[in-house]
């Protein structure tokens, strides 16, 4: 691939941005036949359809490395920027940046609170199992005598209490559970939607302005 004095690959511009585990996912595994630039940029839309994020834009990178000067490419970069920029408007997202200053770590905490009452639960279980292994030992036989039993069921009438009780907390904990499991979704989505936004401009401002970047030509490896 021939790159002129005025082009700037975006592949060598990305690692000095992001992660590289997360630079691997739009720079490597990228595998299909083309023909020419209309070509990658009919599978980079139909990717974006789709609602690939990640393969759209490793299809646009390639593309737009491969030939800068094919402008409907450049153009549906832009378009996926305003139209994701504009979702993360709609899903309130500076609101719940500010409300949770950082994402990754908000999720880190959800998933301990999820595991904390996963815990919860399994100990709920156990002392339920203990309750009713107590109730079965108190249960009487036939040839039980009356008061014996009038002391089972008095048993009975001290644990069911209890066991609701532990019944009740074990379902609360459920619903807790599901609700931080949709809180992920979301956080999970919005880190999505800004990752992807902050690399869509990064690859237009390249575009529009390779001498920026030009640095990261002397210093890649």
């Amino acid at each position: 691939m021939n790159i002129s004095k005025n082009v700037v690959p975006i592949k060598k511009v990305l690692p000095k941005y992001i992660e590289e585990d997360k630079c691997n996912l739009y720079l490597k595994g990228l595998n299909f036949a083309y023909i020419d630039s209309q070509d990658i940029y009919e599978k980079s839309l139909d990717a974006l359809i789709k609602g690939n994020n990640n393969e759209c834009l490793k299809i646009m990178i390639f593309g737009l490395d491969m030939d800068r000067k094919y402008t409907p490419l450049l153009n549906l970069c832009r378009t996926m920027l305003f139209g994701l920029s504009d979702l993360l408007k709609t899903s309130d997202f500076e609101t719940c940046k500010h409300k949770y200053k950082n994402f990754k770590d908000q999720k880190s905490s959800l998933l301990k609170k999820i595991n904390d009452l996963n815990d919860k639960i399994n100990d709920l279980d156990n002392k339920l199992d203990d309750v009713r292994e107590k109730s079965e030992e108190l249960r009487p036989t036939s040839f039980i005598t009356k008061k014996l039993f009038l002391f089972y069921r008095l048993a009975l009438r001290k644990t069911e209490p209890v066991k609701q009780e532990y019944i009740f907390e074990k379902n609360n904990s459920a619903l807790v559970i599901e609700k931080l499991q949709d809180e992920i979704l979301k956080l999970d989505k919005l880190i999505e939607i800004e990752e992807v936004t902050q690399i869509l401009k990064l690859i237009v401002e390249i575009c529009a302005t390779p001498i920026r970047f030009e640095w990261t030509l002397s210093n890649s490896n």
